[in-house]
């Protein structure tokens, strides 16, 4: 998952634009001392604690580009929209690299993904442990709990529980919470920014 920002020559006029990934991306030291055995390899690279978001999270791919789901999961921004055409250099090779390892290549602007509803309750389900079981009780309101069942295990009945919730949506995903904070940040509203000249490039792997 990459970040691109927009950026025009005359800020006032807004006409034409580049797409720029803001990513930090450095130089692939492997590569340039080894080429014969990195061949493969990308010239530049970004570290992992660098990425705009690192979760693997498959009900967030779902939510993202309708990936690895189904609609009894509620809810999706958009489908897959294919790779942008005016995507940069950096993020197009990286894409390029993966090939058909790649798939469901989309991107999204960071106004269409703060337009979808956050707040919006989706149904869940865990297993929760008699030990935490007052804890977790406590984080919902009455009305959002739908269903609870336990077991009991061991001579001392120890209770499992099985516990039907409603929960929104940005509960469930605060680590994308903070990328969308961080993406927000990458406005300069002194030169007539917006939330649609910043943007998400994305896809998944095999």
């Amino acid at each position: 998952m990459y970040c691109e920002k927009r950026f025009f020559r005359d800020n006032k006029q807004r006409k034409g634009g580049v797409w720029v990934s803001v990513d930090k991306w450095k130089v692939n030291e492997y590569k340039i001392l080894y080429p014969e055995d990195y061949e493969d390899e990308p010239e530049f690279e970004i570290d992992y604690d660098d990425r705009f978001y690192k979760g693997r999270d498959y009900f967030l791919f779902y939510v993202l580009a309708g990936v690895r789901g189904n609609e009894s999961w509620g809810p999706r921004i958009a489908d897959p929209k294919g790779v942008p055409d005016d995507c940069c250099s950096h993020i197009k090779n990286e894409i390029d690299r993966w090939g058909s390892n790649g798939h469901s290549h989309s991107y999204l602007t960071l106004k269409e993904i703060l337009d979808f509803d956050w707040n919006a309750k989706v149904e869940m389900e865990d297993t929760v442990h008699q030990d935490d079981y007052e804890s977790f009780i406590r984080k919902f309101p009455p009305e959002d709990i739908l269903e609870e069942t336990y077991r009991t295990i061991g001579e001392d009945n120890y209770r499992i529980y099985k516990i039907k919730y409603l929960i929104p949506y940005k509960d469930v995903f605060p680590k994308f919470m903070d990328t969308i904070a961080r993406m927000n940040s990458l406005i300069e509203q002194r030169l007539n920014e917006t939330q649609e000249d910043i943007r998400l490039v994305f896809f998944f792997d095999n």
